[in-house]
């Protein structure tokens, strides 16, 4: 036997099988490497921080507004749960309320302001008392702000605390209609009902309604001194009839002059009580 031969052929073996554990290293690593990079997607960026536009808001008391008609506005929508938001000339109010309560000490507080994609959202603090501090006093919490923000840039509420808020579906007055008496509440014993406030509506024309949940009691309309777009004062004494049920709703709206809807809606819950003798 050849013995060069016998030695080539081994060594051409060694080689074809070196070769053959390099390739499948290879096939390995490059399959590795293509499922690291196929299989696993790249890490998303962070999203962007929220920005605070708590500077464009500030808190208002009854105090510093001179303005008949926001106080008026102030002072209903403070006794109804939510958050509403009206426009005044060149300013747009925000107010949170957390409803009537039984007793004092409950609170709201307005924390921040935050600009998101879909608009601002704010945010706010409610407190409940303790049992120690509870006065037996009725109240309705309250926070007013004031921007010069549109009312259709504020997109949402969030709040922190033992109660939820969120925008009322209906509020007590609005931009177009501004209801200073029957405050939301009133106890009611008699007809004629006295409704008084301010309107900017077309033709001054302010549409009335007196519901007990049952029957319409009473349906009328009257004029503002002014046609909108200006500011006119409203007044009327509302003839109803007897009340079914103690629970009673007054409606304030304005009439599209397009397809007769009933547009700029407000509602103000009230109590009937039977007059005592």
């Amino acid at each position: 036997m050849n013995t060069r031969r016998v030695k080539a052929g081994h060594l051409k073996k060694r080689t074809r099988t070196v070769r053959s554990a390099v390739a499948v290293a290879v096939a390995l690593v490059l399959a590795f490497t293509g499922a690291m990079l196929g299989g696993c997607s790249r890490p998303k960026p962070p999203p962007p921080a929220e920005v605070s536009v708590a500077e464009d808001f500030d808190i208002v008391s009854p105090d510093s507004v001179e303005d008949p008609r926001v106080l008026a506005w102030m002072e209903q929508n403070s006794r109804v749960k939510g958050l509403h938001v009206a426009r005044f000339d060149e300013t747009t109010y925000v107010l949170a309320s957390r409803g009537p309560k039984q007793t004092q000490g409950y609170g709201i507080v307005f924390v921040d302001a935050y600009l998101r994609d879909d608009g601002i959202h704010l945010v706010f603090e409610v407190v409940d008392p303790d049992q120690g501090d509870i006065l037996e006093e009725p109240d309705h919490p309250a926070v007013v702000l004031a921007t010069q923000k549109g009312p259709a840039e504020i997109a949402g509420v969030e709040t922190r605390g033992p109660e939820v808020l969120d925008f009322a579906e209906h509020s007590a007055s609005n931009s177009a209609i501004v209801v200073s008496e029957p405050l939301v509440g009133t106890r009611v014993s008699s007809s004629p009902l006295l409704v008084r406030g301010h309107a900017r509506v077309y033709e001054g024309t302010v549409q009335l309604r007196l519901e007990d949940g049952h029957n319409v009691l009473a349906r009328t309309f009257t004029t503002a001194t002014a046609g909108g777009p200006a500011w006119g004062e409203f007044e009327i004494e509302l003839e109803f009839e007897t009340p079914s049920s103690p629970g009673l709703t007054l409606t304030l709206f304005e009439e599209s002059a397009r397809d007769g809807s009933e547009t700029n809606v407000v509602l103000i819950p009230l109590r009937w009580v039977e007059e005592e003798e």
